[in-house]
């Protein structure tokens, strides 16, 4: 599971309300409708670390 995966599995209160259905139509739903809601997450200690890593690797 990626990141943005987990980040959705450990705060599930955030997003929901907003997909419905089974687990497997919620998953593909997250998957092509929550691009943008990255946004509410840039503060959290995963994404930054994250973030860290990717930079390093591009770097690297």
């Amino acid at each position: 599971m990626d990141g943005r995966g987990r980040l959705h599995r450990n705060h599930f209160a955030n997003w929901k309300s907003y997909y419905q259905g089974t687990p497997a139509e919620q998953k593909l739903l997250r998957l092509y409708r929550d691009i943008d809601r990255i946004r509410n997450y840039w503060l959290l200690p995963e994404i930054a670390e994250a973030v860290d890593m990717l930079i390093a690797n591009l770097l690297w």
